[in-house]
Formats: C-alpha cells, structure tokens, sequence
C-alpha cells in the first residue's frame, strides 16, 4: 500500500465551483482506496503555467470563453494499492478518459507520504494545514536536515509526513527561498551564523499535513544555529 497527496488543478468557472465540488466528492468516492482526508472546497491556485495549459485543453473541448475560467485545486490524502495506481487516479479527474469534460484538469502532488496516525478532522471539512518546511544551509551540512526534520515530525505528530527533505532549485521556489535568504544575510551582518555567504547555501523542502493549529508549529521551529551546523528553517502553512 501507498499513502500519497493527489492534487487536482482544474479550471471552471467561478458561479460553478459547486457543481465541480459535487462532482469531484462523486468520483473520489468510487476510487478503490482509502480517503484518509480531502479539500472541504476548492483552493484558488496561481499556477499561471498550469492556468493557460488547461484553458488551452479547453479550446479542444468546445468549453465556453476558456480565457474566463479561474483555476483551482482540491487535495486528497489517499491510502492505495500501487497495482491500481492509474484506475484510482482517474477516479480524482472529473470524468473516465472516453467521456467530454466539464472541467479540465491535471493530477501532481505528494508521493510516498509516511502516515503517522488518522486524523481528528472528518474528511471534507475545514481544519486541515499542508505545510511545507524549508531547510537553508550549506551542503556542508546536509546530513543535519534530515536529523532536524525527524525531530520536528517527533514533536508535532502529523497525520503524514513527505519522508527525508529534497534539495530544490531556489530560482524555481522563490516564495520559499526569499525569506529564508533575509535571514541568512540577518544573521551574517549580525555575525551569529556561520561566516557563510547566502548564495553559497541550498535549500530543501520537506512536508506535512496536520489538523491542528499551524500558529503553533513555531514554537518547534527546526533549526540549527550552532556554527559548525548552521541550518535556518521556515514553515509555509497553506489549507489542505
């Protein structure tokens, strides 16, 4: 069995964001796995590349004024067997591949998620945080992040978890990486780091998914600041 986030990006149309709902909770419930938790609405996405690649699908489809329709998202925490992979992600489209689409869409997400324990939140209802944990420090120190983020995962008991942090491109995540290099260059001027220049540090992102209040994750902030292991870390909670 695998646990992984499925994201669905779909446009339509604002006045028909029931409609899409209604239809997405009818075909995630004859998927051949186990809900654990998903979006209790759509989510507004500003992935432009995304926006105009689906408007573009709706040209082909016929769909009235695409350059109208807004993009979206809706996730689901799923519990499967990796045998049935393409018939369960079919079912989190808005229609089986031979029939017309309503809305266009696209699957990503989150794969091999380590779940830790079921959630309090009933699936379909507010309450539910991704938050994705951003590392900076120098590769010099790469081994330390793993070790910071089983230890931040100890502390606050997620429902999952994205297993060990990925190094990331920054040019390709500058809404991680911006705050993260205010606080290095901080941290330089105020000679409390580790003498190192911001640019020369990489960043990686790790992930979880809680039904708690994300304000207190602060408090478990998973840094480093010890000279000979200088990792700064950062914390973006978006809804689930």
């Amino acid at each position: 069995m695998t646990v992984e986030i499925i994201t669905t990006q779909f446009i339509a149309k604002p006045e028909d964001l029931d409609r899409a709902y209604a239809l997405y909770e009818s075909r995630i419930a004859q998927a051949d796995a186990r809900i654990l938790a998903y979006s209790a609405k759509p989510i507004p996405s500003t992935n432009e590349f995304e926006l105009w690649s689906l408007r573009t699908q709706a040209v082909y489809d016929r769909l009235d004024s695409p350059e109208e329709w807004k993009l979206y998202e809706l996730n689901a925490l799923v519990e499967f067997d990796e045998a049935n992979d393409d018939e369960v992600k079919e079912k989190f489209f808005f229609e089986d591949d031979t029939e017309p689409t309503a809305f266009p869409s696209s699957l990503g997400g989150a794969f091999d998620m380590k779940l830790v324990r079921e959630s309090n939140i009933v699936p379909g209802h507010d309450g539910l945080s991704y938050v994705t944990v951003a590392f900076f420090t120098h590769p010099d120190n790469l081994l330390k992040v793993p070790e910071l983020f089983s230890e931040f995962v100890s502390a606050i008991d997620p429902i999952v978890y994205g297993g060990v942090p990925t190094e990331v491109e920054e040019v390709y995540m500058p809404q991680y990486a911006g705050p993260l290099w205010l606080k290095a260059a901080q941290h330089e001027l105020d000679q409390t780091g580790d003498d190192t220049n911001y640019g020369a540090k990489r960043m990686w992102l790790g992930c979880v998914v809680i039904d708690d209040d994300a304000e207190k994750l602060a408090e478990h902030l998973p840094e480093s600041l010890d000279p000979d292991n200088f990792v700064l870390a950062s914390l973006y909670p978006e809804p689930f």
